[in-house]
């Protein structure tokens, strides 16, 4: 049977045409009250057409089918296509009250393949030599990097665990979220030190394992916008660069080493927007570090769904909010997704894995390459996004660096800011009393409740 156009003799719709059409039907009613809304300081208008996406320079490695415009998505069994995978997360807190054997056991019958550790670290590091099970883990260190021994200890526990040591693939070492935590940055150059002599001593022993954590959680979780989370990252990605170069570790190890954290939101297409503005952002910011760079790595993205709070609202209607979230984080790109369970209990984790797994295997969220790729508005949003993070980041950048605006206050007073304009919104179930959103104005605080301070 002939192919049949069923579009064929149809006129060509403008955006005009249909703007005005739009102007229309409102019978009178102010078209920028009723349509036109703001997210982030964007301008969100109530249609995109073609003639709204962004102008990019031709790549030369862009093949046909994308000059075309064509073809966005495709499915595996295509030849040499690939899946669209990312590893589905637990995080577990380890203390002397519970067994990681069977919790882990458990999380690997509903279907998790991946582990963030934190708490008590050094049980962990005992246990993982006699654990049944395989999966990749992931470790928060909350260790001081200043302490006595620390490079020390660290080569001790990876000369312990041996050849299990590949089952690691991130060592979170993160001085610059400590620094915003306690307050305490009266040692950086001791803190810097120990860091760059931890990579020296462990990085031999190790085989593809990340080293340096980049965490945005923490101001996603005080109030700061898209456009925040974004340039913080590139500017404490900046503060590792600068800092541990000057300690001859190039740029060029360096990348393959960072692990990016982000919180994702309720907003939609906005969450899928800034981790796609993100991976833009990386590329630019590490072709400025080496122009010549051969081959920049893809940002490894762990994204998080926040765990947000809705007055009146039961666990399946916050079940139903962290799986647009976590549709949300799929379709931005990242490389791991934790769903963060509604409440502590097997119930609740069972539900959160079950999500991750809907999407994969009854959703097919595994089967198309970039599947926002295309849409007039998500573009736009995404280019949107960027180009603001880039020039906040300029703007850190030119008062000396993130860790100079911590001690400045300059971060905490931007997130203030965001949190006032934004205080309508659902607030985070993390932040303990009315007052999580105060942040220091004068010498500078800890950042306690998710980056507040005090008054």
């Amino acid at each position: 049977m002939d192919d049949i156009n069923l579009f064929e003799g149809l006129p060509a719709g403008t955006k005009q045409a249909w703007l005005e059409q739009v102007k229309k039907d409102l019978k009178g009613a102010d078209f920028e009250e009723k349509l036109v809304s703001e997210v982030d300081g964007i301008r969100i208008e109530p249609i995109y057409s073609k003639e709204d996406l962004p102008a990019f320079e031709k790549d030369a490695d862009e093949s046909p089918e994308d000059e075309d415009g064509e073809d966005f998505s495709y499915t595996p069994e295509e030849e040499g296509a690939s899946v669209l995978s990312w590893d589905i997360c637990e995080e577990i807190h380890v203390d002397e009250n519970n067994s990681l054997q069977d919790i882990i056991s458990a999380a690997f019958k509903r279907g998790v393949n991946y582990f963030r550790v934190s708490g008590n670290t050094d049980l962990f590091f005992d246990d993982i030599r006699r654990l049944q099970y395989g999966g990749s883990f992931q470790v928060y260190i909350e260790s001081d990097l200043t302490e006595e021994e620390i490079v020390k200890k660290w080569r001790e526990v990876i000369g312990f665990i041996g050849h299990h040591q590949r089952l690691l693939m991130a060592l979170e070492f993160d001085p610059i979220t400590r620094f915003a935590k306690t307050g305490n940055i009266l040692h950086e150059e001791k803190t810097f030190n120990n860091l760059s002599e931890i990579f020296i001593r462990l990085l031999p022993h190790l085989h593809d394992c990340r080293l340096f954590s980049v965490d945005t959680t923490l101001y996603a979780n005080a109030g700061a916008t898209a456009t925040q989370q974004l340039a913080y990252a590139l500017a404490i990605t900046t503060e590792y660069f600068d800092r541990l170069s000057k300690r001859k570790i190039v740029v060029d190890e360096m990348q393959h080493l960072l692990n990016f954290r982000f919180s994702v939101g309720s907003d939609y297409f906005l969450e899928i927007a800034k981790l796609r503005a993100f991976k833009i952002l990386w590329h630019n910011l590490m072709r400025s570090f080496a122009a010549d760079i051969d081959m920049i790595p893809e940002p490894h993205i762990h994204a998080v769904t926040t765990n947000t709070y809705y007055p009146g609202a039961e666990k399946y209607d916050t079940l139903v909010h962290a799986t647009t979230q976590a549709m949300s984080a799929v379709l931005g790109g990242c490389s791991v997704l934790s769903v963060t369970p509604y409440e502590k209990s097997e119930d609740a984790r069972r539900y959160t894995t079950n999500i991750q797994n809907i999407l994969r295997f009854e959703s097919y969220f595994d089967r198309y390459r970039a599947a926002a790729n295309g849409s007039f508005y998500i573009e736009t949003l995404t280019t949107s996004l960027a180009e603001k993070a880039w020039k906040l980041f300029q703007e850190i950048e030119s008062n000396g660096g993130f860790i100079n605006c911590l001690k400045q206050n300059i971060i905490q007073g931007q997130i203030k800011g965001a949190a006032v304009i934004n205080s309508d919104r659902p607030v985070n179930n993390q932040r303990s009393d009315s007052d999580g959103n105060k942040i220091s104005s004068h010498d500078f605080e800890p950042i306690k409740n998710d980056i507040a301070g005090q008054d």
